[in-house]
C-alpha cells in the first residue's frame, strides 16, 4: 500500500521537473497558441490555480492547537495531526497540479468531450504529460510513457467552485505495479463549506479495504468532529466543544469498546 505523501510525491516530481525540461515547440512565440507552440506568459499567467491552500481546511479551538495542551491526550493528539496532515496534502497539491512555463498547447479533441478546452503538454525524458482546463472549472492531468500507443491515461481529476467553497481532487494509478491497477482510484482529498460548517475528507489508496478514510467537520463556533472509518466502518470518532473540550468513542465490529473525555 502506498502512502498518501507517497502519492503526491510522485505527482510533484513529475510536475516539477517538467519545469526545466527541453521541449521541442514548433513555434515559441508569445502570441502562437496553434499546437505544438510554447505556451505563452500571459496565457500562463491566467490559468487558474488549484484551490489547495493551507486555508481551505477546517479550523479548531485555538486550545487544541497548543502544542502543551493537545498533547496531553492521546485523542487531540491525532485529531491536531489529522488537520497538519491534511494542509500538508493541500500544500503538494497546490505545487503539484499546475503546468510548467515550458508546457505547450495541444490539441484535446480526441481525448476530451468538452468544448472550448485549453490543453497543455509536457515531456519528462521518453513521458508526455497533458494539462486539460475546461470551461466548467475542472482541471485534469494526463499521461502517456514512451511505450504506450492511442489514449492517455487520467491521473489526476480536479473539480472546484470558482470561489474555492468547494472542491475535490482524485489521483488514478498510471499503471500497473502488482499493488494497484491502472485506473484505480488511490486518493481523493474533498473540501467544502456550506455556511454553517466547514468539511474535509481524504484517504490513502483508496483501493486498500484496510486504509483509514478520514472526514473532520467544524462549526462557526469551531465545535466539530471527526470520524475514522476503514472499509465505511467506523472505527474511532471525536466529539469537541468550542473550548476545545471533547469526548471520544473507539469501536471495533461497530461496538464501542472504549471512550473518554478530555479538557484542558
Amino acid at each position: 500500500m502506498k502512502s498518501i505523501l507517497v502519492i503526491l510525491f510522485s505527482i510533484l516530481l513529475l510536475t516539477s521537473c517538467g519545469s526545466d525540461t527541453n521541449i521541442t515547440n514548433t513555434d515559441p512565440g508569445d502570441g502562437d497558441n496553434t499546437n505544438g507552440a510554447q505556451i505563452s506568459q500571459s496565457d500562463f499567467n491566467n490559468i487558474v490555480p488549484p484551490c489547495a491552500d493551507q486555508s481551505n481546511t477546517v479550523n479548531l479551538p485555538e486550545a487544541m492547537t497548543i502544542m502543551s495542551n493537545y498533547s496531553q491526550h492521546e485523542a487531540t493528539s491525532e485529531i491536531f495531526s489529522s488537520l497538519q496532515f491534511s494542509k500538508s496534502l493541500l500544500t503538494n497539491l497546490s505545487q503539484a497540479i499546475l503546468p510548467p512555463i515550458s508546457a505547450s498547447y495541444a490539441e484535446v479533441d480526441d481525448i476530451t468531450v468538452y468544448p472550448d478546452s485549453k490543453a497543455y503538454d509536457w515531456k519528462i525524458g521518453p513521458d508526455t504529460y497533458r494539462y486539460i482546463i475546461t470551461d466548467e472549472g475542472y482541471q485534469i492531468l494526463f499521461f502517456k510513457d514512451s511505450n504506450q500507443i492511442g489514449d492517455y491515461n487520467q491521473l489526476l481529476y480536479v473539480e472546484q467552485s470558482e470561489d474555492c467553497n468547494n472542491f475535490e481532487y482524485v489521483q488514478f494509478a498510471i499503471k500497473d505495479d502488482g499493488e494497484e491497477m491502472k485506473g484505480e482510484r488511490v486518493f481523493r482529498i474533498r473540501y467544502k463549506d456550506n455556511g454553517a460548517f466547514s468539511d474535509i475528507q481524504f484517504g490513502a489508496d483508496l483501493g486498500d479495504p484496510e486504509s483509514e478514510d478520514y472526514y473532520m467537520r467544524t462549526f462557526n463556533d469551531l465545535s466539530g468532529d471527526m470520524k475514522i472509518t476503514v472499509n465505511n466502518e467506523i472505527v474511532r470518532s471525536y466529539l469537541w466543544q468550542s473550548d476545545g473540550s471533547g469526548s471520544y468513542n473507539i469501536f471495533e465490529n461497530g461496538t464501542v469498546v472504549d471512550s473518554g473525555l478530555w479538557s484542558f
